[in-house]
């Protein structure tokens, strides 16, 4: 992975996310048949920055247990990764981020008042003068 990586510098620029992952899939089926995982890929980087930048890899490290327990299987397959994957996993970490911290519930309370007032002015509005 590391040659691949080298062998296309500065260009992974240019690609977008979907273009980059075609490109790493083709070089790496035509070195093998195997399926690509993706955690199996992920935590071996990990290990290789984590002496060189323990920050970095503390930090990719608990971006992959959460994309492990969004997924709540291993393997990953490279290919399982789309555009509405990644959609529905920033969804999810949305909500988790929000549980975690008690905003989901502060925002349905929220929610709840404002229907209210809504109703009570709806109420207010509909009601004809005499």
């Amino acid at each position: 992975m590391r040659k691949i990586l080298d062998d296309i510098g500065f260009r992974v620029k240019a690609y977008s996310a979907d273009e980059f992952r075609e490109y790493i899939v083709k070089v790496l089926n035509e070195e093998s048949d195997d399926r690509i995982d993706f955690f199996r890929f992920a935590r071996t980087f990990i290990e290789s920055v984590k002496d060189k930048k323990p920050g970095t890899a503390g930090n990719h490290r608990v971006a992959i247990n959460n994309l492990a327990r969004f997924v709540g299987k291993e393997p990953l397959d490279i290919n399982d990764i789309t555009s509405l994957f990644l959609n529905r996993y920033q969804k999810w970490m949305d909500i988790e981020r929000g549980a975690e911290r008690g905003v989901g519930r502060k925002a349905e309370e929220g929610a709840e008042r404002v229907d209210e007032a809504s109703r009570r002015a709806a109420g207010r509005s509909g009601k004809k003068k005499r």
